[in-house]
């Protein structure tokens, strides 16, 4: 995120869009390439709600997202046959 402290921000938005959007489906968003930044207080606020991430996930390590917290994981361009 590039933030010194997105938390507050970021979970306010997510909180928001929880309380006014009960029903809404899912939320997706992109996890950081950097180690040290971390969504699990957005997938927390989102709980239980459907939450879908992507960004750096290896077949392992999507598994094991999926199988620890019940995430739904998205992959991009780098697993696409036609993208060179």
């Amino acid at each position: 995120m590039k933030m010194d402290d997105p938390i507050p921000q970021f979970s306010h938005f997510v909180s928001r869009l929880a309380e006014s959007h009960p029903n809404l489906a899912y939320l997706h968003v992109v996890e950081s390439a950097y180690a040290n930044e971390s969504i699990d207080f957005l997938r927390n606020i989102w709980k239980p709600r459907p939450f879908i991430s992507c960004g750096g996930y290896t077949a392992d390590t999507a598994t094991e997202r999926a199988n620890n917290d019940g995430d739904l994981v998205a992959f991009g361009h780098y697993f696409l046959s036609n993208v060179s």
